[in-house]
This record gives structure tokens, sequence and C-alpha cells, in this order.
């Protein structure tokens, strides 16, 4: 599957213009593996970062674990990678959307522990099972936004 990896990347790399952060987020890949991944991304597009989820110490950041903020600041460019509902990243039919002003000061909260201690923020928004947005999505990043 590495040679697979590695075209895709190519491919990416190669075709869409400048890209400014490729994140990977897979299994577990060998250390040569990590390596080559983030070798291809840097020799195809130098600027590029890699994120820390290439594994085995091949990223140009660490990622913290899904929805997970450190106690304190890192010596070292990092970031959180977070979902409006920390239970998963994609439509869930049961998901409960009544409360939209707590999960907007729920993650205004999260974005200002990240940013104060140094990281980045990355919050994921997709679409319903459909490919529709439901209402709540973008009032919600209004919401966050105006804040």
């Amino acid at each position: 599957h590495a040679k697979f990896n590695v075209a895709q990347l190519r491919e990416l790399m190669t075709h869409y213009g400048p890209i400014r952060e490729i994140w990977f987020d897979m299994g577990k890949p060998t250390p040569a593996q990590s390596d080559l991944f983030a070798k291809t991304v840097h020799q195809l597009q130098p600027q590029t970062m890699v994120s820390g989820r290439v594994w085995n110490y091949e990223g140009d950041f660490t990622v913290m674990g899904d929805n997970q903020v450190p106690q304190y600041g890192l010596d070292e460019p990092w970031q959180t990678p977070a979902s409006i509902f920390n239970a998963t990243w994609g439509y869930r039919s049961w998901q409960k959307r009544d409360d939209l002003q707590g999960k907007i000061h729920e993650n205004i909260l999260k974005l200002v522990q990240v940013v104060s201690r140094g990281g980045n923020y990355i919050l994921t928004v997709g679409p319903e099972a459909m490919a529709a947005w439901c209402l709540m999505r973008p009032m919600y990043v209004r919401g966050v936004g105006t804040w």
C-alpha cells in the first residue's frame, strides 16, 4: 500500500497548486514508510507542512489526540483537531442538535485554550448523510466566527 499512497501523494502535490499543509490520518506505518511519505511531500513542495500523524516523528508538527488539549504549552509546533460533537467526526442520525449555544461556547473555550497555549485549532465541520448541510452547522460556524 505504500506505493499506492506515494502515487496519491504525488498526484496531490503536483496537480492542485501550492499546498500549505497535508494532514495524514492513517494506521501505523513503519518508520521507513513515514519517512518516505514526508520526503515525497517535501521533495515536491518544500514549503508544505506535514502533520505529525504521518507517524514516527517524521511530521513537521505534533498533532494532539482528537479533541484533546494539553494542560500547558508545548515547546514545539502543535495542533488540536476538533469536531462539533466529540463522539463523531461526521453525521450521525442519533446526535442531539438542540444545544447550539452550548456547542458554540464549548468550542470557543477550546479554541482559546489551544491558541493561548501556542497551538493551532482545526475544526472539522461536515455534511449530513445525503451531503446536505443541516441548518445547525452554518449557524454554529457563524456563532464561533462572530465571537
